[in-house]
């Protein structure tokens, strides 16, 4: 995926993840994550990461409360490579660094 067509999704996005009930305070993280592959905070890996028991041990009262809204908005908005799995995070990470070096 190129630079272009992550900026092109992230704009798509944006606005949905305005319009949910994700906690603002996790959306500079989740921009940052996802324009440029920089590593999120514990509770956003965890999320990321798709690991419900550290996700729930590093959440503040707010994210816990927008948990829901924040998988839901993962799944429906964010690109796929983004999220889910361990593997599939540290492969975004490599791939934004090479984004990067173009």
């Amino acid at each position: 995926m190129t630079q272009d067509q992550i900026n092109s999704l992230w704009d798509e996005a944006y606005v949905k993840l305005v319009q949910s009930d994700v906690p603002q305070h996790l959306h500079g993280g989740l921009a940052r994550w996802i324009r440029e592959g920089q590593r999120p905070g514990d509770f956003l890996r965890a999320v990321l990461t798709n690991n419900l028991f550290e996700s729930m041990a590093r959440a503040d009262l707010d994210s816990r409360a927008g948990l829901h809204a924040l998988t839901m908005w993962l799944y429906g908005y964010a690109p796929s490579g983004c999220w889910g799995s361990v593997e599939a995070v540290k492969q975004w990470a490599v791939d934004a660094e090479a984004r990067q070096a173009a």
